[in-house]
């Protein structure tokens, strides 16, 4: 082999600093979509964007990279990263009225999500190295290390993002509602939650996320004044910036320490992308079985990424609690696939883990 323990650990250590800036950025969207006052589909079809740009971009990464090599693209994904990453730190602390060549903040948001996923979609040519670097007894072992580096990187990545968010809910608001607000600068008038909402309503309709993120932040009566202050203040791009910065450590560290794992000659290099064969897999009974399973469970996992934000406003949560129960759903897919999928598979087969899996 070209490539070996070494090359695997740079792959695991690679994923899991990638996996740091999503689990920072995906938690905050529901927040930014508030801010800039995005409707019910256009905040599911943000988060949805990166899903989409994942599934129509993996097989294209993965056939170039079996014809020019898997540490280019690598590196390539994680340079978009890095870029997409930016992009979403410096447009989301902007305010409600941004504009930027001639779009406003929300398409700049959207941009954002289809590079991120654009450039994430080689995780495929990371479980590429894995395939070339271990043998096919091993093979089920290696791929666990990338789903415990997405398990850790999911773990952690939202403890650093809570660390540079307020406990403030953002309040979706109209145009007329900020015109309301536009004359409290010094007033110390106090008002309730109630108060507030009835005057929000008179000026426009109030979702029922942002009814209940008024509710979070004026569990206290406020002045005027100073409530103004925390809706007009516009989200903090830190945890943009922070994963930005967590993708260039990674392309550095597959600058320098990552070898390439596809040996010259081999069948691969001759195949590159072909959607045919993509198709003509589709046809293949237990490969739609496998793709099957993994769209429905995925999809579910999906469900629960998009109206985790709804719940935790409807209980009565702040924002932050977003941060820790994605972290804690990211210790316990790490916890299963660094743990109990590596000391099992070998015991039980992979058709037995994946039935356990499913079940």
């Amino acid at each position: 082999m070209s490539a070996g323990r070494g090359t695997l650990l740079v792959v695991f250590l690679t994923v899991f600093i990638d996996l740091l800036g999503f689990g920072i950025v995906l938690p905050l969207l529901p927040r930014y979509g508030a801010w800039f006052s995005a409707s019910g589909w256009q905040l599911g079809a943000l988060m949805a964007s990166f899903s989409a740009m994942q599934f129509l971009f993996a097989p294209m990464w993965g056939g170039l990279s079996d014809r020019v090599g898997r540490r280019p693209i690598l590196m390539l994904g994680l340079l978009g990263s890095a870029w997409s990453y930016g992009l979403f730190g410096y447009v989301s602390s902007q305010g409600r009225e941004f504009q930027w060549l001639g779009l406003g903040a929300l398409p700049w948001l959207f941009i954002a999500r289809i590079g991120a996923g654009i450039a994430g979609a080689t995780i495929s040519t990371a479980q590429a190295v894995i395939a070339d670097c271990t043998e096919a007894k091993n093979r089920g072992r290696g791929m666990a290390m990338i789903g415990a580096a997405f398990g850790i990187g999911f773990t952690f990545g939202p403890l650093i993002g809570a660390a540079c968010v307020s406990d403030d809910n953002a309040v979706a608001l109209t145009s007329q509602q900020l015109q309301l607000m536009r004359g409290w600068e010094d007033s110390q008038d106090v008002l309730g939650a109630a108060e507030f909402l009835q005057l929000l309503k008179t000026a426009g309709p109030v979702d029922e996320a942002s009814a209940a993120s008024a509710g979070l932040l004026l569990a206290e009566p406020l002045p005027k004044s100073r409530l103004k202050a925390i809706l007009m203040t516009p989200p903090s791009g830190l945890p943009g910036y922070v994963a930005c910065g967590l993708s260039l450590l990674a392309l550095l560290l597959a600058a320098l320490k990552l070898q390439e794992s596809r040996r010259a000659g081999s069948s691969a290099a001759h195949r590159g992308f072909r959607p045919g064969t993509v198709l003509r897999h589709l046809g293949n009974p237990r490969f739609s079985l496998i793709l099957g399973a993994v769209f429905v469970t995925t999809f579910g996992f999906a469900q629960f990424e998009s109206t985790l934000s709804l719940l935790t406003q409807k209980f009565g949560y702040s924002s932050r609690w977003n941060y820790l129960l994605y972290a804690y759903v990211g210790f316990v897919l790490s916890l299963g696939q660094g743990l109990l999928v590596r000391r099992l598979l070998p015991r039980i087969g992979e058709t037995r883990m994946a039935l356990t899996g499913i079940l």
